[in-house]
């Protein structure tokens, strides 16, 4: 079956999604030329959003695997298994992939919009149970890793893609595109910015907690003085970099030197705004 246009005007345009949340560039491309009826995958993650005002969805197939590793790469952490602070990570990259499609669907139609998107654990065999029959493979690459997914689509929302890839284009596309093509200028710029500062060194260090005082108790204190701090003792700590808390964890020893095992981090897009001061 062919593939509808518009998916595949689509698709290049996911590229800067890879640049915004993973700061590097990267590719997105059709491995099979047509839609097939059935995928032989095991172990995956299904996420799909609905058309609004209709009863047609678009899902996206991932292997679990490509998901851990994606998700990690956000949050530039090593793991091996799906972890809550992961999905969280993944959820995101969804919002913007999904949203970058609805954003290529509007230069045909003004007011198309997708719902919330949902993410499943299933089978491939509860695929078609939910009504998604036909498929696209396509590649993601970023760096030098290579990664899957996998468009799923039920009869109703091919009947809209092919639908809109025979309309002629809405006057809001050439408004589309210079605001995919600022934004796209945008993401290089602070990809090549960040490039230029990453050997430069920030003050890092450890904060047990925090107290307020008055100048008179302040210089009462002495050999032996206790100070309250503002967290119990099961609490995490924090990590400042250059004043800014990226991440928490918990104090350990190691080789008789104290070290900070990192047990949450911020969002990577927040970590980089902390290095700005």
């Amino acid at each position: 079956m062919e593939i509808p246009k518009i998916i595949r005007e689509c698709l290049p345009y996911l590229e800067e999604v890879i640049v915004a949340l993973f700061m590097v560039k990267g590719s997105v491309a059709i491995q099979e030329e047509t839609l097939r009826e059935d995928i032989d995958w095991d172990d995956i993650l299904f996420s799909f959003v609905g058309i609004e005002d209709t009863e047609a969805r678009i899902g996206v197939l991932w292997k679990k695997q490509d998901v851990i590793k994606l998700a990690s790469k956000i949050l530039g952490l090593e793991s091996e298994e799906l972890t809550d602070e992961l999905k969280d990570a993944f959820s995101e990259f969804l919002n913007q992939f999904f949203g970058r499609i609805r954003l290529e669907f509007t230069k045909y139609k003004e007011d198309i919009n997708f719902t919330q998107p949902e993410i499943l654990d299933i089978s491939k065999e509860n695929l078609k149970e939910l009504g998604f029959d036909r498929f696209l493979v396509c590649s993601l690459k970023i760096e030098e890793e290579n990664f899957e997914f996998a468009f799923a689509f039920d009869q109703k929302a091919l009947d809209i893609l092919y639908e809109l890839s025979e309309e002629k284009k809405t006057e809001v596309s050439e408004m589309v595109n210079d605001i995919v093509s600022q934004k796209e200028e945008s993401a290089k710029l602070s990809y090549d910015k960040l490039d230029l500062i990453l050997d430069i060194e920030l003050p890092v260090y450890v904060s047990l907690g925090k107290s307020r005082m008055k100048i008179k108790d302040v210089l009462k204190l002495g050999s032996g003085s206790l100070i309250e701090l503002d967290r119990s003792a099961d609490d995490y700590v924090d990590l400042v970099v250059n004043g800014k808390v990226i991440a928490r964890g918990e104090v350990v020893v190691v080789e008789s030197n104290f070290a900070l095992r990192i047990k949450e981090i911020v969002s990577k897009s927040e970590r980089i705004r902390g290095l700005r001061g």
